[in-house]
């Protein structure tokens, strides 16, 4: 996970960082599970061809991680984007998953998963448009605001 260090960015609200690391802390890191992970995983990322071939697209943001950053990745995008489908959406693509890898997390530990991926773009913006940076913050503040137990209540 994220150093301390890493959340001391002078355009994220000091009452944001202080609620980031809060929720970090409480978060299990479980390292001796990490594998690669994509880091941007999502449909937006997957090439559907003919014959049932699917490819997994755009690595650059891959790190060693918790396999389940891409988990939360996608139900965070989902919620974001597809508001309206994103139980829909976040159900199937959590059922499909356990029935090939059986696991269990907390709404807390997925929250803090998101937090980490929002705090990844947010040291990656740091030297973009304030318009950007502005964005990722309010996103960053709309996570720590929203509540993932639907998620978590699919994964039971």
């Amino acid at each position: 996970m994220l150093k301390d260090a890493d959340l001391d960015l002078e355009y994220v609200p000091v009452e944001l960082t202080k609620q980031s690391k809060e929720i970090l802390c409480r978060a299990e890191s479980n390292e001796e599970q990490w594998v690669l992970t994509h880091g941007d995983y999502g449909s937006h990322n997957v090439l559907f061809e003919p014959e049932n071939n699917v490819n997994i697209l755009d690595w650059e943001w891959a790190e060693w991680g918790n396999p389940m950053n891409d988990i939360a990745w996608v139900c965070w995008f989902t919620k974001l984007h597809y508001s309206e489908k994103a139980h829909l959406l976040n159900t199937a693509f959590i059922n499909e998953y356990i029935s090939h890898y059986p696991f269990s997390i907390s709404s807390e530990q997925l929250k803090a998963c998101c937090i980490y991926k929002v705090w990844n773009i947010l040291m990656r913006v740091s030297n973009a448009p304030v318009e950007v940076q502005n964005e990722w913050v309010r996103r960053l503040e709309w996570t720590i605001n929203t509540d993932f137990s639907d998620v978590c209540q699919t994964i039971a």
